[in-house]
């Protein structure tokens, strides 16, 4: 509730925001006005266009490197007052450290089709991707062995996944700049723009760097996106107020095996990653610029809010569960109460139920305009994860209608059986979940228009 307060407010704001730039007094741009502006807003809001007097076609090239750190704490819900905790099913207790770091290139070309409307397309491409856990507690993570060898843990800490390496995704897509300040100066800046994401390479595997055999070096999550944005920003001499609204919904392409294993059963509560929506917003101050030559320096501070929804996911456990050798795992379960039927077995890939949480971050950035041809923007971002279960299935699925017959049903009160449901990681008592991690982001990114 709390979240959806948030992001209720997040929209008000933005609404606010754009009401505020449109009523804003106006100013003209003469050319014996004392600030003399550059004929394009920040980065934010620009769109390369064509067709224009004097250059009628515009070509840019973007070339990026970005390394993103994610650290944080992984808890073990416990009810066991072996662990020296109250019993309580909200205790929690720390089971792991995961660190996480990723150093990606970004290409990327815009093409100009007409008036501030343009075409693009970006290509992440992630050079070396290292993940560990660390700080392992074997109480808290393990289980009570079926075959009564006592309490063991579901993987080894320690835990090394393998170096990975390779494209993520390729995004197409296409932006419109509906109004800009540099043709209406008592106008705002507002674009549209709306992004296709397409999963390529090879797909994320869960892997043990530790054991002797090889496993997949992919990074790609096998699935496809879409992202409609919208932004708004307005030159206030030096300064450049903006904000917009991001909306990322992805569906799973050729890792859907993985996403519902068994194919498309009934019984599946959540078998789609998680949906984004983000508000950002912010200011750049612009404290010198040389229309002459083309020449600018920005000092971009901004914020950003994400609301990121319950789904089936990639989490920092997708590893070390995935390549567990506890039975409780690796043994298959089945779309009824047992394989008799004809019931399709659903054996576990790593990925787990996540629940709703949200992103709080910041930025800082530095924009040079070298050149009319040369735009560089180096800077960091920092982002703060709340806390979340990242593993939370349901048992039943409550929505699907069972007969009186219905062996699906199980033990179901409502609905059929979740195949996807493990109690080892899902029963409340056992559930796993990130206390909290933060991400650095630094970057810098090259833009040449030709």
């Amino acid at each position: 509730m709390v979240l959806r307060a948030f992001w209720s407010g997040t929209r008000t704001s933005l609404l606010v925001l754009a009401a505020l730039l449109a009523l804003a007094p106006k100013k003209s741009v003469h050319a014996d006005d004392s600030l003399t502006l550059l004929n394009s807003p920040i980065e934010f809001t620009d769109v390369i266009d064509a067709a224009e007097p004097g250059d009628p076609f515009d070509f840019d090239i973007t070339l990026g490197f970005r390394h993103v750190y994610t650290r944080g704490t992984i808890e073990r819900e416990t009810t066991t007052a072996a662990s020296g905790l109250s019993g309580n099913p909200s205790t929690f207790a720390g089971a792991a450290t995961f660190t996480h770091h990723k150093s990606i290139v970004d290409a990327g070309i815009d093409i100009g089709l007409y008036h501030d409307l343009a075409l693009y397309a970006r290509l992440p491409v992630v050079v070396r991707d290292s993940r560990r856990l660390s700080n392992g507690d074997d109480f808290v993570l393990g289980v009570l062995d079926p075959d009564g060898r006592g309490r063991i843990p579901l993987f080894g800490v320690p835990f090394r996944s393998p170096i990975r390496f390779g494209p993520e995704h390729l995004a197409v897509g296409i932006s419109w700049g509906i109004l800009g300040q540099e043709r209406r100066p008592d106008l705002p800046n507002w674009v549209i723009a709306a992004e296709g994401r397409f999963g390529i390479g090879r797909i994320l595997e869960p892997c043990d760097a530790d054991l002797a055999v090889e496993c997949g070096q992919g990074v790609s999550r096998g699935t496809h996106a879409l992202r409609v944005e919208t932004k708004l920003s307005r030159r206030f001499r030096y300064f450049e107020p903006y904000g917009g609204l991001l909306f990322h919904s992805e569906w799973p392409g050729r890792a859907k095996d993985r996403f519902q294993p068994g194919g498309n059963l009934e019984g599946s509560d959540v078998t789609n990653p998680p949906k984004r929506g983000t508000f950002r917003a912010g200011a750049a101050w612009i404290p010198w610029e040389n229309r002459e030559a083309w020449q600018r320096v920005a000092v971009d501070v901004g914020f950003r809010a994400t609301y990121v929804s319950e789904g089936r996911d990639y989490t920092p456990l997708f590893d070390a569960l995935g390549t567990s050798a506890s039975p409780f795992l690796r043994n298959v379960n089945f779309e009824g109460i047992s394989p008799a039927g004809g019931f399709r077995s659903v054996a576990f890939t790593g990925l787990t139920q996540v629940n709703p949480h949200g992103r709080l971050g910041g930025r800082l950035a530095l924009e040079i305009q070298a050149s009319r041809r040369v735009r560089l923007h180096v800077g960091t971002l920092i982002t703060y994860v709340t806390p979340h279960l990242i593993t939370a299935g349901n048992p039943c699925n409550v929505g699907a209608v069972a007969g009186a017959s219905d062996a699906r049903a199980g033990q179901c009160p409502e609905g059929i059986v979740n195949p996807q449901y493990r109690p080892v990681v899902d029963l409340p008592g056992n559930r796993f979940r990130i206390r909290g991690a933060i991400e650095l982001e630094p970057y810098a990114t090259l833009r040449l228009q030709l």
